[in-house]
């Protein structure tokens, strides 16, 4: 008769009866852990010999098992029932026994995870993604990666329970643009540089952006509207962040954040930032506070509601400040205008696992100090499902009217989606609208900026990306593009990107832009007005 775990033993009919409790309770003791069994335990006889090695006869098959051995009633204890032996060498020979059991369990437990491992589906890496040994490590959490997942408004994962940082969506370092996203909801999420402490985890994020800028631009003088004065300088760009200075190598963006999280229960988080990006983009901010990226508190009332209070990163525009978690090097020119930050309160309710909702009360556009004393109201619908389709609809109404001025009402939509089509394709169409009150001719004027990217995955370490983009503003309604010209601001522009990752940490970009307006806003090297924008773009990121 078989035995337990596939031993051989021979045995009567009342051997049958003695041995089946004893067998079951032998099973059930190795299977949970519990010992030493001691010395009762089924004479086990050697394995049948490998029926490859004997010859089996005409009536029986090679799998058969072996003929029991009829024993002899008896009056006293059966032979096949060891009599325990009360030496210590018995004792001592059933815990070896015993452990040998535990031991051949445990390797048998082993190849079943590692079974499990092999057969589980892997997901195909996206375009531009490098497949990670597991656990994937995800970026900081911002966004969003956010990457970064990823990755709000640049940064991993804002607004979303511990158990999944954020989408790229969501402005949490990091978008899901590399496979540091494919964590499960279920596992929280442990940045790369951090410790235990208490019931929560305290950790560190770093971010680096610079590069090289090739343009036409030469020594002029001009009003700088960020230090509001007449200036003269050397390579100064117009009408974008960044690059902001050409033909010379600059830090386009930098932070460094500290974070202390327990799971799903509350979060703070403090960060510093510097770089031409926060230059040009908080320049009307007090001076006291124009180096803090995010200074904020999440708190959960529930793993799927939340909510957050403080200065944080804008869930508002489809580029975000974190180049490196875009398609490009370099921004759309929308993208200056679009909040870049934020300063309120905002409630996210994860509805669903794969979608946010989430309800903002603002200081106002992009505003960390409040400048006319009314609030701005937000709206964002956030789906996050990696490897198929990552994105925001967004939407803003407030008074941008300085205080005492009449209010002037704006409303704001943004509508972008990263969709990824198969193994080695991702596109990435964009849309903003903004709705604007003139008060002086009674009516409401518009901007439009449809833009779309398309990214291929050559290898799982170089890609290429190209960008095309349209912007209607003749109104001047956009501050950061206001031409005082005719026909206002209304052009086309395109990008093309090479990248580089050879580490899911670090990307390196080479990229030319070429953009035209219809009226003559650019300068060139000798200071004269022309219609057309160019420059060659070579950068590198880092972030961990």
């Amino acid at each position: 008769m078989k035995g337990v775990l596939g031993f051989r033993y021979a045995a009567g009919p009342k051997d049958l009866l003695l041995n089946a409790p004893l067998t079951a309770l032998t099973a059930f003791l190795v299977i949970v852990g519990i010992g030493p069994i001691g010395a009762w335990q089924p004479a086990f006889s050697p394995p049948a010999a490998d029926p490859e090695s004997s010859t089996p006869s005409s009536s029986a098959s090679p799998d058969a098992p072996a003929a029991p051995t009829v024993t002899p009633p008896s009056s006293s204890v059966p032979d096949s029932v060891p009599v325990p032996d009360p030496s210590a060498s018995s004792v001592t020979r059933a815990e070896s026994e015993t452990e040998a059991l535990r031991r051949e369990l445990e390797l048998l437990r082993a190849e079943v995870t590692e079974l499990k491992r092999v057969i589980r589906p892997k997901k195909s890496p996206g375009p531009g993604e490098t497949v990670s040994p597991d656990p994937v490590t995800p970026g900081p959490v911002s966004q969003a990666p956010g990457a970064v997942p990823p990755s709000p408004r640049g940064a991993v994962m804002e607004g979303a329970p511990s158990a999944w940082a954020a989408p790229a969506s969501a402005r949490g370092p990091f978008p899901c643009l590399l496979r540091r996203c494919k964590e499960a909801r279920g596992a929280p999420l442990v940045p790369p540089i951090s410790t235990k402490i208490g019931r929560g985890i305290l950790s560190l994020n770093l971010y680096g952006d610079f590069g090289y800028a090739i343009g036409p631009q030469g020594r002029h003088q001009y009003y700088d509207y960020i230090t509001k004065q007449e200036v003269e300088d050397y390579g100064r760009r117009d009408y974008t962040s960044y690059p902001l200075y050409a033909n010379q190598f600059a830090l386009a963006y930098g932070f460094v954040q500290g974070q202390y999280e327990v799971p799903n229960k509350v979060r703070f988080r403090f960060a510093v930032h510097a770089g031409h990006i926060v230059e040009s983009l908080y320049n009307e901010e007090p001076k006291s506070l124009q180096l803090i990226r995010e200074a904020a508190i999440y708190y959960f009332f529930h793993p799927k509601l939340a909510v957050e209070a403080g200065i944080f990163p804008s869930y508002y525009g489809a580029e975000i400040v974190l180049n490196k978690e875009n398609l490009h090097a370099t921004r759309a020119y929308i993208a200056d205008f679009t909040p870049d930050y934020e300063a309120g309160a905002r409630l996210h309710y994860h509805f669903r696992k794969d979608m946010t909702l989430r309800f903002m009360v603002l200081n106002g556009w992009q505003e960390v100090r409040d400048a006319n004393g009314r609030k701005g109201y937000g709206f964002v619908w956030s789906v996050f499902r990696p490897f198929k389709i990552v994105g925001d609809w967004t939407m803003y109404w407030g008074n941008e009217a300085r205080q005492g001025e009449p209010p002037i009402f704006r409303h704001y939509q943004n509508l972008y989606y990263r969709i990824w089509l198969g193994r080695r394709w991702l596109i990435f169409p964009m849309f903003d609208l903004v709705m604007q009150k003139n008060n002086e001719k009674e009516r409401y004027e518009f901007v439009v900026s449809p833009a779309f990217s398309a990214r291929l995955a050559i290898t799982e370490k170089v890609g290429i990306a190209a960008r095309y983009e349209y912007l209607y503003n003749k109104a001047d309604i956009v501050p950061e593009l206001r031409t005082n010209t005719p026909n206002g601001w209304q052009s086309h522009s395109g990008a093309l990107t090479l990248e580089y990752l050879p580490l899911p940490q670090l990307t390196f970009r080479a990229e030319g832009r070429y953009g035209a307006n219809k009226d003559a806003v650019f300068r060139n090297r000798t200071n004269v007005l022309v219609k057309d924008d160019w420059y060659v773009y070579f950068g590198g990121a880092f972030h961990f």
